[in-house]
């Protein structure tokens, strides 16, 4: 038999290498259709796998576009995450993951509010890191200046009594 070829989309252009993967923020309590436990039970009945659906790139030049195509799936890899799937009417297989595969009688409103919820908890991971970023390379000196009034005020709370010439020294000493 000859070996089929096998697609690796998991980066379609090369922006997509600088953002985290959605997959990567896929919350499994959102979970409810548990395909890893329906694919066992498929093999153990000898059927070849799950219909569903997947996402199917078009290149067109420079761009790309992509729609939802009926496809079998055949395997799950626990490794690396992803389903094995073959599309209909072709010997075309790509690994997936889950939130790229729309299974038959599976939720399409739970399935679509799973990918926003994952979208969203992405975006705000890169606002938090983009901010984070920034106070990192805010020039700040090792420590914020005190006002003389607040430097007594410390002094004044730690309970060691101190005359007015110590007062003087230390309030020094802290600047």
């Amino acid at each position: 038999m000859d070996k089929i070829p096998i697609r690796d989309e998991s980066v379609v252009d090369g922006d997509l290498d600088k953002i985290p993967s959605v997959a990567q923020f896929d919350s499994m309590e959102m979970e409810l259709f548990y395909p890893e436990k329906r694919l066992k039970e498929a093999k153990r009945d000898n059927l070849p796998g799950l219909k569903a659906f997947s996402r199917y790139y078009k290149y067109k030049g420079s761009a790309t576009e992509w729609c939802w195509k009926p496809c079998l799936v055949l395997d799950y890899d626990p490794l690396s995450k992803k389903f094995l799937l073959e599309w209909e009417g072709s010997f075309t297989r790509k690994y997936a993951t889950r939130l790229n595969i729309l299974f038959e009688g599976e939720s399409r409103e739970l399935f679509f509010q799973r990918i926003e919820s994952a979208v969203m908890s992405r975006d705000s991971s890169e606002e938090a890191k983009k901010y984070y970023q920034n106070v990192m390379n805010v020039k700040m000196p090792p420590f914020s200046p005190l006002s003389r009034k607040t430097k007594i005020a410390i002094i004044s709370r730690i309970g060691v009594p101190i005359s007015v010439d110590q007062v003087s020294l230390v309030v020094i000493i802290f600047e």
